[in-house]
């Protein structure tokens, strides 16, 4: 035995047609379906049904070829691998159709020196090629080919597509999406590190992440914040990786960020972003931060607020980069407050304190 299908077990439960009216297996109340079909009169027809629908896209395929591709991508049962009681698993209709089914790969960005794409599966019945584009591209080399190279004529998205034309019809593949050039990065912020909520102006004190959005595949990014450590005495933390930077004001003004997208055509797109800081009324110390075992959380008061001589409560949660809940605290009486980071996974997480009705958010890192 190869493959196994649904079988409805005894009595049967797979429902199928049967002759209409009173001439079937069925003569209930809808008697022109019959729904206690199994065993191998019910599982072969399965199979029988994912291969034609293989071959109706690609009538081309072999037998020795529908074979192998329905063994290689059924589900596997029991032991690992093939068995005498499974075979090699449960058909798989949907894998099978796309491991055979025509597909364009290729870069997901586009210089100017050009890029090759191809089609995958190209059914032997096919005898011409239409390849098609969006803005900011060109083809250079391979129309009517299944390997075509386009070449980027300017910056921004775009998009390949071919169609395949046959002496039976023809078929348009799906669109593959791709950058031309190196598309200037698009930066969204500033985002409440803790909530990743949009919020108007960033406080001091608080701990707020730009990002650029849909990046293109294969980039690097280089950012900067105008004034630069030491921050002229205003004071700052910067840190940050890929296409996503965490900052946290320490006091109020003006500064400027910079982020400089790199891509695989070797070429740079900055974006500046100017960004004002606001005070704020109290902020979230972490120390020692990395921290591998203890660290203590400090509720410090701004430039313009004191602490209370005697302290509200106050709470604190923090997350991973899953947003999955670590640990919390409530009722907490004290400015500060001990944690034990010991058997964490390395990594960074959020930790977010409600002090008086405000959020205060910081990232801790983990080593």
């Amino acid at each position: 035995m190869n493959l196994v299908a649904l079988s409805g077990g005894i009595p049967g439960d797979i429902v199928t047609t049967d002759r209409m009216g009173a001439l079937g297996y069925n003569s209930g109340t809808d008697p022109n379906y019959y729904f206690q079909f199994n065993g191998t009169s019910a599982a072969c027809p399965q199979v029988s049904g994912v291969a034609a629908l293989m071959l109706s896209l690609r009538p081309d395929l072999t037998e020795t070829q529908v074979r192998t591709v329905l063994q290689n991508t059924a589900r596997d049962l029991g032991p690992v691998g093939f068995d005498n009681t499974y075979g090699y698993g449960l058909v798989n209709a949907h894998a099978a159709v796309q491991a055979i089914a025509p597909s364009i790969s290729g870069p997901t960005t586009v210089c100017s020196s050009g890029a090759t794409f191809t089609i995958n599966n190209l059914p032997q019945s096919v005898n011409s090629i239409v390849w098609t584009h969006g803005t900011n591209l060109a083809i250079t080399a391979g129309q009517n080919t299944s390997n075509c190279t386009f070449s980027a004529t300017g910056t921004g998205a775009s998009w390949v597509r071919a169609r395949l034309v046959a002496d039976c019809g023809e078929i348009t593949l799906p669109v593959f999406n791709t950058h031309a050039g190196n598309p200037l990065p698009n930066v969204s912020g500033p985002h409440d590190a803790a909530t990743h909520q949009v919020i108007g102006l960033p406080q001091t004190g608080k701990e707020y992440y730009f990002s650029v959005l849909n990046p293109p595949a294969q980039s690097s990014y280089r950012w900067e914040l105008t004034p630069q450590f030491p921050c002229s005495g205003r004071g700052c933390t910067f840190s940050g990786i890929g296409n996503t930077i965490w900052l946290s004001f320490v006091h109020e003004g003006n500064y400027q960020l910079t982020v400089e997208q790199l891509s695989p055509c070797n070429q740079g797109a900055v974006r500046y972003v100017s960004v004002y800081a606001v005070p704020g009324h109290y902020y979230l110390s972490i120390s020692p931060n990395p921290v591998s075992g203890e660290t203590t959380f400090n509720i410090i008061a701004g430039s313009n607020e004191k602490l209370y001589s005697e302290i509200p409560l106050w709470s604190f949660e923090i997350h991973d980069q899953s947003q999955r809940l670590v640990m919390s605290k409530v009722n907490l009486n004290s400015e500060s407050h001990t944690i034990n980071t010991s058997g964490w996974e390395k990594g960074i997480y959020i930790v977010t304190a409600t002090f008086k009705n405000e959020k205060l958010s910081q990232k801790l890192v983990v080593q």
